[in-house]
């Protein structure tokens, strides 16, 4: 698995926590490339609190999973479902 940096699933003591944190890195990896977008102006970063809405990446990857479920209850085209997922994770980029 490729590695996504601030994310490693098996840090998490509880299986909860761990499975969700997997569930997350996987939707990471799948938009890495627009990921990088939020890297390079500094979205990555945690800017507070556990929940501060500061870490608009995090936002955004909630959006990625929203979308992809969406896409695939609707029984999107591989395509669209792709470009769905794409605008989610830069939904509220700048």
């Amino acid at each position: 698995m490729t590695k996504i940096e601030g994310l490693n699933p098996e840090s998490q003591p509880n299986p909860f926590e761990r499975q969700k944190t997997k569930y997350f890195y996987r939707l990471a990896i799948k938009t890495r490339e627009m990921l990088k977008f939020h890297k390079v102006v500094g979205l990555w970063q945690r800017k507070g609190g556990e929940r501060d809405w500061g870490n608009v990446s995090e936002h955004c990857l909630v959006e990625v999973a929203r979308a992809d479920i969406f896409a695939e209850k609707l029984k999107l085209a591989g395509e669209v479902k792709r470009d769905l997922v794409m605008a989610a994770a830069l939904h509220d980029f700048f």
